[in-house]
């Protein structure tokens, strides 16, 4: 099995492709400039690509084999720009899709790194105090008899259940994420976890942006390309990670086969598609603009999303600072009062 190629691969890939068509180099020399260029794991795929253009196929039918390397949906975009004879501008069409794509996951990761950091920073100094620091202690407290504070006892009680049921710990969650892990795949499951999600206040409005800004993006490259509109919704379809979008797009496809207005189906599925989304693509479709009012909501979408995480953002820090604090300083407290107990029996 092939290695896959990450997401910055194939965009280096694409440009540098595009930019060597641009420049006037045949595809089969900028195909070997591009083999030169890439990871060892990946000199087989690249010279059968170059074989099969060799033997006269097009680009989009040499890719067709390796869909690690490109999706069928750049795939498509590519064959439309032979067709057109534009090879090189449907390659910056793809390498644009996939930058915009990239773009819209670093901004999402980007907005949970600093909570996970800091979640992460106190799990370990919790983790810390607890399984080495106050264990140490426990001797030193139980032999001075002294009166421990409520904080303290609390602590203890956590430590050593932890200390004495580590193994059963490791294994109830080992058992835990193998049953979601299996769970997430039965279609009834994860169709309800995933509307659940996307019921959440502000969450839901958050991962509904994400869907529909990346959505809307493909399809928009797609019919700009000249792929016809019930292509364009499969492709799309096929690159979803939702798995209701899923079926409602296997729904809008087959209401537009049959006649329907891209909207009127829209409109049947009222919880994925927005009103205001439904607005601007009927506008497109009245005006013969349907490409260009497609990319404009998916623009909107995703400046919408940028709004949503610069707010999440800003009200997390200080939430999770706050609750920070109070876990390292109650345990730190839990940890260093006894301390004061045992100076005063001392002193009497």
């Amino acid at each position: 099995m092939h290695k896959r190629i990450t997401s910055t691969e194939r965009i280096f890939l694409t440009q540098r492709l595009a930019t060597y068509l641009r420049a006037g180099i045949p595809l089969i020399q900028a195909l070997d400039l591009l083999r030169g260029s890439m990871r060892r794991a990946h000199d087989a795929i690249f010279a059968d690509i170059m074989e099969s253009v060799r033997n006269g196929h097009p680009l989009s039918y040499a890719l067709a084999p390796y869909p690690r390397v490109l999706p069928s949906l750049y795939r498509q975009i590519i064959a439309a720009g032979e067709a057109s004879g534009g090879l090189s501008t449907s390659l910056e069409r793809t390498a644009d899709l996939l930058l915009r794509k990239q773009k819209l996951v670093r901004s999402c990761a980007s907005a949970l790194a600093y909570p996970a950091v800091v979640c992460l920073g106190t799990l370990g100094i919790t983790s810390l105090l607890l399984l080495y620091a106050l264990p140490k202690m426990i001797p030193l407290f139980s032999g001075l008899h002294a009166s421990l504070p409520v904080s303290t006892r609390i602590l203890i009680a956590i430590s050593s259940g932890i200390s004495d049921h580590t193994i059963a710990i490791i294994e109830c969650c080992g058992v835990l994420l193998a049953v979601s892990m299996v769970l997430w795949r039965i279609p009834y499951t994860k169709i309800g976890i995933e509307s659940i999600l996307l019921a959440t206040p502000f969450l839901g409005r958050m991962l509904q942006g994400f869907l529909l800004s990346s959505l809307f993006l493909m399809i928009a490259e797609l019919l700009e390309s000249g792929v016809p509109i019930i292509r364009a919704l499969a492709l799309a379809r096929e690159s979803v990670s939702n798995t209701s979008y899923e079926a409602g797009l296997i729904q809008i496809e087959e209401s537009v086969t049959q006649g329907m207005h891209l909207t009127a189906s829209m409109r049947l599925l009222p919880k994925q598609y927005p009103r205001i989304a439904i607005q601007l693509i009927e506008v497109g479709e009245r005006t013969g603009t349907l490409p260009r009012s497609i990319r404009m909501v998916s623009e909107f979408y995703e400046e919408q999303l940028d709004r949503d995480l610069a707010v999440v953002s800003a009200a997390l820090e200080p939430a999770l600072l706050i609750i920070t604090g109070c876990i390292v300083g109650f345990v730190a407290l839990a940890v260093i009062s006894p301390m004061y107990s045992i100076t005063q029996s001392f002193s009497l």
